[in-house]
């Protein structure tokens, strides 16, 4: 099985992942200077979401989804999810972020909407 992220830590509904770097996503996304797609950035955001519910979620609604900065191969990244019952949707806001090299941390990703 070859993955696409590992979840390397949870603390409430933060969670600590890394990016794999041998996912064959990277081999066409783009050779030489691969760059974590942003649909699979999505998906991951989703199974997270999954995991901390403890069922299987759809996206039901995104209304809002805003990339800021490039995911790479390697990269260890926090997602931070704030999520309410919204009857038998789940609402979220999630945030992903990195540390730099130099010790700043940079969202990379926001976004709300509605899982089902």
């Amino acid at each position: 099985m070859n993955c696409f992220y590992t979840v390397t830590d949870v603390k409430g509904d933060t969670m600590y992942l890394h990016l794999c770097e041998k996912h064959p996503v990277y081999e066409g996304h783009f050779p030489g200077r691969p760059v974590c797609p942003g649909v699979m950035t999505m998906g991951m955001v989703r199974e997270c979401a999954s995991r901390l519910v403890g069922k299987r979620l759809a996206w039901k609604e995104l209304k809002s989804c805003r990339f800021t900065g490039m995911l790479y191969p390697g990269d260890d990244v926090t997602l931070v999810m704030n999520r309410h019952a919204d009857g038998d949707a789940v609402a979220l806001e999630a945030e992903i972020s990195k540390i730099s090299a130099e010790g700043e941390t940079s969202v990379m990703l926001t976004l709300k909407g509605t899982l089902i």
